[in-house]
């Protein structure tokens, strides 16, 4: 279990192996290379891209959650993988499986609400397939400023007469990046607001360089520390991480950070 600010965060994120992550308490999934007790247990699915290590534990959250009749998956993926996914659910219902899901293609632009009410926005991200990070945002509803003071009875009175008084204000509480060059962070605001951010670091060190990351769509630390007066985040969890890499390592690669974004981010290295 580890803490992401405020965000709890469960599950493991091992780079090149196998990557889910759960948060209990928006009760979702972030990728399912492999399905956990904890994983099970939340309705929603939001999957980066189609590499077995973020999707081969699909099929046991489908089945699990239907054997403990649970409501159906909802598996929100990029629109391109979209068929390919059925096409594997299907194949594997014909084996003799027995259970029920809903893939939900979601593209940039578009939006996903779970029945928690937070709203999923996907972004384009650069990996070496189809990619796309997701960030997780709640919408509230506050008066807006022309209407601060006025009395509850002149407010009735506004919408009675089919005037809109509220904004919707959106916080986006957590992005999720998945696999991802470090171009999506330099491209896409929303990664560098966000409350928690939750990023891959593949690669650390000199064996492996800022080239072979960008080689095989991955983010190396070098170029996190590049950018870390940019990180504007509340906290910020690396993840990822090759197993190539010792823990000795990664704790050098994290204290090498700038003290400004180094005290709020942590290593997730399970």
């Amino acid at each position: 279990m580890m803490y992401g600010g405020t965000v709890k965060i469960l599950g493991t994120s091992i780079g090149e192996m196998k990557s889910n992550l759960v948060l209990p308490d928006y009760k979702v999934v972030l990728d399912i290379g492999v399905c956990s007790d904890e994983a099970t247990k939340c309705q929603t699915v939001l999957v980066t891209h189609g590499h077995p290590d973020h999707l081969a534990g699909v099929v046991q959250h489908a089945a699990s959650r239907d054997l403990m009749k649970m409501p159906p998956s909802i598996i929100v993926v990029p629109t391109e993988i979209a068929e390919h996914l059925e096409t594997i659910l299907t194949t594997w219902k014909k084996m003799g499986g027995r259970f029920d899901y809903t893939i939900v293609p979601l593209s940039p632009g578009q939006e996903h609400v779970m029945p928690s009410g937070i709203a999923i926005r996907p972004f384009k991200t650069d990996h070496v397939v189809p990619s796309q990070g997701y960030a997780l945002i709640r919408k509230t509803k506050k008066l807006k400023d022309e209407y601060q003071g006025k009395t509850t009875k002149e407010i009735l009175e506004l919408i009675a007469s089919g005037t809109e008084v509220n904004r919707v204000v959106e916080v986006v509480e957590v992005v999720y990046m998945g696999d991802t060059r470090i171009t999506a962070f330099d491209r896409e605001p929303v990664i560098r607001t966000a409350k928690v951010l939750i990023h891959e670091a593949t690669f650390v060190g000199t064996g492996m360089t800022v080239a072979d990351a960008h080689r095989y769509g991955h983010t190396h630390m070098d170029e996190i520390k590049e950018r870390a007066d940019q990180f504007a985040n509340e906290s910020v969890v690396l993840c990822h991480m090759s197993p190539r890499h010792s823990e000795t390592e990664l704790t050098v690669a994290l204290e090498a950070l700038p003290e400004s974004l180094r005290c709020k981010t942590k290593l997730w290295v399970s």
